[in-house]
């Protein structure tokens, strides 16, 4: 028998695509960052995702937090309760903090479960209740 040899150099490739290989490959190394970076761009601050009305409906107890850096309680659905201003830094752990007239009333640990919902702590050194809060959709 006579035996064909193959014509290319071992690698499997249509005359097309091959000049096209080296320029494919690069893209495939600079897509995945730049899609990261295209989502952490987009996503919100934690000072964009902590302004709404948080309740947390077993204890009848909420915050409404504004994005002017006004916070008031909620009691029993009804706002009146305690007003201030609030603070939140940029990385976590998020410590919430709120102000009446410049003065340091709350501490408190935030961790965001998900964009509804917030798991609040009302003691800094770890020995509070943890209480989890829910955004309400009905929000400003």
């Amino acid at each position: 028998g006579f035996k064909q040899e193959p014509r290319s150099s071992g690698v499997f490739c249509f005359p097309h695509i091959c000049p096209y290989i080296p320029l494919m490959k690069k893209i495939l190394l600079i897509l995945p960052v730049f899609l990261v970076m295209l989502l952490i761009s987009c996503g919100k601050s934690p000072q964009e995702k902590i302004v709404g009305k948080w309740i947390d409906e077993e204890q009848g107890w909420g915050l409404l937090i504004t994005a002017d850096g006004k916070v008031k309680e909620i009691v029993v659905g009804e706002t009146g309760g305690t007003e201030g201003t609030w603070e939140l830094n940029d990385k976590e752990p998020f410590v919430f903090k709120i102000l009446e007239d410049g003065e340091l009333q709350v501490t408190i640990d935030l961790t965001f479960i998900n964009d509804d919902e917030v798991q609040v702590q009302f003691d800094s050194k770890g020995l509070g209740e943890i209480i989890v809060i829910k955004l309400k959709k009905d929000n400003l």
